[in-house]
């Protein structure tokens, strides 16, 4: 849009830290109409749920927004919109996207070079499914291919070496796309077996890496085994750690950050870090590594708190650690559980579960050290807000009384004098 000449969008983006849905959609609708837009989502079946609450607002707007189109393609039925939408304001249109008709599939063969008597006995089996005409070997189509997986897992992944399955186990399960370099970061990748799987359209390449077909993702899943899945979730959750690392995350001093980190904003650029820290909490619990997760999560929190992330990982890590006796765990679950409660405003509920934090036991006193240190720090913000300025003061004597990092002395004296 904006090399389109307008900017309403880009400045709006660019000057916020949470960019708010409504606001896109009331930006999009003043579009000036001699610069059309055609916005196309692919894939809706697989896409987050923030992406159905968007279409949801832009459908709002779509019949006072004359430059703007959608094309939506899903693999179920979208749920941003309802049969009126349909048939009675007609904001929306339907089309079922069925297989070639017959001639289509016999031209599509042909260009493959398949010889005209063995076309119909191709399309009979294929349904004229385009991925499956794009997929069957010229070498050999005979299996009774009724059902289409039957067909991907006999005609094609029976075929495929344990590297070639490890690429697509890995492009399968991982959220993010992945490029070359970062498939050589995980595995002894031959430049033959990318090759084969792009001549066999099993995966295409597009500038940001490769791109895999849903149904052929969805049969990989199934056909890998609980060994093969778990070593893919933990190649992925291995490669994103370094990606952190190689931005600036994952460092030593790492709770020495900020005192207080829900109050400060943002930089710039913080995105990436966020997904990234994503990807490699979920490949680790995935992988049943959720004891490495969390002390991640806490990392994340400390560095660039996002309700987002913890909303997505708080309970599916809880149930993975809630029953094993382990003080560490309940003392960084706990942490997390303020936090939240932090970040949702809660904080009478965050100072309830700050008192109630177990002590270390002495195996891990060091290892939790600084980071019960930092939340000790905070406990003048919350009692301010709970029980108003003097509690807070006397937090900050207590804080200033006992053992703290020498470089945040400065931000104590700072803050004792502002009360």
């Amino acid at each position: 849009l904006s090399l389109s000449g307008w900017d309403g969008l880009k400045e709006y983006l660019s000057s916020t830290r949470e960019p708010d849905r409504e606001a896109v959609g009331d930006l999009l609708r003043n579009l000036p109409p001699e610069i059309p837009l055609l916005l196309i989502f692919d894939d809706l079946q697989s896409a987050h749920e923030q992406i159905n609450t968007l279409l949801s607002t832009l459908k709002e707007r779509l019949s006072h927004m004359d430059g703007v189109n959608l094309i939506v393609l899903s693999r179920q039925r979208a749920t941003f919109y309802d049969i009126r939408d349909v048939k009675i304001s007609k904001v929306i249109g339907e089309m079922e996207l069925l297989g070639f008709d017959r001639e289509t599939s016999k031209r599509f063969l042909k260009e493959r070079g398949f010889n005209e008597h063995d076309l119909d006995a191709i399309i009979d089996r294929t349904g004229g499914h385009p991925l499956a005409l794009a997929l069957v070997d010229r070498e050999g189509y005979g299996f009774d291919i009724s059902e289409f997986d039957q067909f991907l897992k006999e005609e094609i992944f029976n075929k495929l070496d344990d590297n070639q399955i490890m690429i697509l186990g890995l492009l399968s399960l991982s959220r993010l796309q992945l490029d070359e370099i970062d498939l050589r970061m995980v595995m002894n990748l031959e430049k033959n077996n990318i090759e084969r799987l792009l001549d066999h359209h099993l995966v295409f390449l597009t500038p940001g890496g490769f791109v895999i077909h849903d149904l052929v993702r969805d049969q990989i899943v199934m056909s890998l085994s609980k060994e093969q899945r778990n070593r893919c979730h933990s190649l992925i959750a291995d490669l994103f750690h370094e990606k952190l690392v190689n931005i600036g995350f994952h460092q030593d001093a790492r709770w020495e950050i900020t005192p207080f980190p829900f109050a400060l904003e943002d930089a710039t650029g913080l995105v990436p870090l966020q997904l990234y820290v994503s990807e490699e909490i979920h490949q680790l619990i995935s992988a049943g590594r959720s004891d490495q997760a969390l002390p991640i999560l806490i990392e994340a929190f400390m560095q660039v708190p996002s309700k987002d992330l913890i909303k997505e990982f708080k309970e599916p890590l809880f149930q993975g650690l809630s029953k094993k006796k382990d003080t560490t765990a309940r003392i960084e679950m706990d942490i997390i559980d303020m936090g939240w409660n932090i970040l949702e405003g809660h904080f009478e509920k965050a100072l309830d579960i700050l008192e109630g934090i177990p002590p270390p036991e002495r195996k891990d006193e060091e290892k939790l050290r600084s980071l019960k240190e930092c939340v000790a720090m905070w406990r003048h913000h919350i009692e301010e807000r709970v029980n108003g300025p003097k509690k807070g003061l006397d937090a900050v004597k207590k804080i200033t009384r006992e053992r703290i990092p020498s470089k945040l002395v400065p931000y104590f004296i700072v803050t004792r004098a502002s009360y």
